[in-house]
């Protein structure tokens, strides 16, 4: 038996016994650059939860993870926000996050899907935003 199955069924009897105490979540963020033994684990998991209270979420560029691609499991394509949606967003759940930063945050709302944008906005994802200066009171050259 190859070791990732063997791994495989490790993960699922842990999940599947985690799941009787109540629902699961289990995410993996860029799944496209999951090493491939790691890959057969999660593809061999999705096709196995259907009957258990066990969400598996993961996030990967469309068309670049073909072991989770080709093991058929739904997928959810999400598209950028629109300038209009980002800002709506923004002063639906970013009131107290200073305009000056809403530019920033709608630029990366448009090229990154729905998630980032409404993570960005909740404050679950850390963004860094450019410390902001009203007026610069260098005097060196150029500034």
């Amino acid at each position: 038996m190859p070791e990732s199955y063997l791994a495989a069924l490790a993960v699922l009897n842990l999940l599947t016994e985690t799941a009787e105490a109540g629902p699961v979540v289990m995410t993996a963020e860029d799944a496209h650059w999951l090493d491939p033994s790691t890959a057969d684990v999660l593809a061999f998991l999705g096709r196995r939860l259907e009957s258990e209270p066990i969400l598996l979420l993961a996030s990967a560029r469309t068309g670049v993870a073909p072991r989770l691609d080709e093991a058929g499991l739904a997928d959810l394509v999400l598209s950028p926000l629109s300038e209009q949606d980002a800002a709506a967003l923004l002063d639906a759940h970013a009131k107290d996050l200073p305009a000056v930063h809403h530019p920033l945050i709608r630029s990366a709302s448009t090229r990154r899907p729905v998630p980032s944008a409404a993570a960005m906005c909740s404050g679950l994802w850390p963004v860094r935003l450019p410390r902001h200066r009203a007026h610069s009171t260098s005097s060196a050259p150029g500034a």
